[in-house]
């Protein structure tokens, strides 16, 4: 089968997009299956092709259509009308030229608009994968972003969601997508994570991870509030922040301001290997996330044996346990989160157990081969029910 996954992001960057799309590529590769990526060329400098673990990349200019009304309105129009034609025409000819049978794109983005008037040209089967922060905060003065995902909605063939909670977000909001939903977990190779190599203790000092990417919705705001009580009672505790984003500098003031600046370590974002050795090193995982689906960090954190801190939103609760797996906290909630920490780091017997049970948890219910094959049970439905002419 030849497969095009379209990602928001890809490798080098990191993120749960990026993460899923790069480990399902390779895997339909081992299984014998033709794929290419596309995704968008998000700085001047990123190559047009590459190839990446023998993958064929492509990175295209894409432009976000739906901020055209309020951010750089006529640079962006101006912008979007001259390149936006001979991108499509690149996207159709791409998907002509590696006779694509599957599209799946992963996380709605500026990607979805070009491939829908590429496939005027170059028809196929589209699936969609949400990961649940794609309906988070929409607000109905959007009417173009609403209007795309309502129109991505019907267009899909499938809609694949990575948890319930953004199965029934997409439900919602789209009573007649229902029907299309498959719920799929983005899933975890735990054998990388169960016995990662290790280089020498990854910090010096009890440690504390973090792992989301740097941006408004992931409540790092609140992990510092949180941490910096927690700091004054626990001395050789600290808090490493392995992840980049917009945010950066300013958390990283935010911390300098609460007296934190010998006890929180910003690493920026660091690669593959460097996360299993954090996640073997460290106490437990903070996920402080406004919304989420079913978060990489998070598996990934269980799968190494660590238990996990995360807010009771979104997909979170249906891998962490309160008490079982890690400790659930309400969204925004400091207090909470700062007697979650010390709860945890003060009970280090049972801190192992949890760690223990979420990993045999993940392993049972979310590991990555199980994943993979039900996104082919999807591919292959949908690629029978195209070549029939049906929907």
């Amino acid at each position: 089968m030849n497969i095009a996954l379209v990602p928001t992001v890809y490798f080098p960057r990191s993120g749960g997009v990026s993460v899923t799309a790069q480990n399902l590529a390779n895997a339909f590769v081992q299984k014998g299956h033709s794929v290419v990526i596309v995704t968008p060329k998000l700085k001047d400098t990123d190559a047009s092709f590459e190839i990446i673990d023998g993958i064929e990349v492509y990175r295209m200019p894409f432009v976000f259509p739906w901020r055209l009304l309020w951010e750089n309105r006529q640079e962006s129009f101006l912008k979007f009308c001259l390149s936006g034609p001979g991108v499509v025409r690149q996207l159709a000819r791409l998907i002509r030229h590696k006779r694509i049978e599957i599209i799946n794109v992963h996380h709605f983005g500026s990607q979805l608009p070009y491939l829908f008037f590429a496939q005027l040209f170059a028809p196929g089967p589209t699936i969609l994968t949400l990961y649940g922060n794609e309906l988070f905060r929409l607000s109905s003065l959007e009417k173009i972003r609403c209007f795309l995902l309502r129109y991505a909605f019907r267009r899909a063939k499938q809609i694949i969601a990575s948890s319930s909670s953004t199965a029934d977000d997409i439900a919602r909001f789209s009573p007649n997508a229902s029907s299309k939903i498959v719920k799929i977990s983005p899933g975890v190779i735990t054998d990388d994570f169960a016995s990662p190599r290790r280089n020498g203790p990854p910090f010096p000092t009890p440690y504390i991870l973090s792992l989301s990417r740097l941006n408004t919705v992931k409540g790092h705001d609140v992990l510092l509030a949180a941490f910096q009580k927690v700091a004054k009672q626990e001395k050789n505790l600290h808090l490493v922040v392995a992840a980049d984003g917009p945010q950066r500098t300013r958390l990283q003031a935010v911390a300098m301001s609460l007296g934190l600046k010998d006890r929180v370590t910003f690493l920026g974002q660091v690669n593959r290997g460097r996360v299993r050795e954090l996640l073997a090193g460290c106490e437990f995982l903070v996920n402080c996330s406004w919304i989420e689906g079913i978060p990489n960090a998070v598996l990934e954190a269980m799968a190494s044996g660590k238990p996990v801190i995360g807010m009771n939103v979104g997909g979170t609760p249906e891998v962490v346990a309160d008490y079982e797996r890690g400790r659930l906290v309400p969204p925004g909630d400091a207090e909470g989160l700062e007697e979650a920490m010390l709860f945890l780091f003060r009970n280090r017997d049972y801190c192992k157990t949890m760690g223990e049970r979420g990993q045999a948890f993940v392993k049972a219910h979310h590991d990555f081969a199980k994943s993979v094959d039900r996104y082919l049970e999807v591919y292959k439905r949908v690629f029978v029910l195209a070549n029939e002419g049906g929907t």
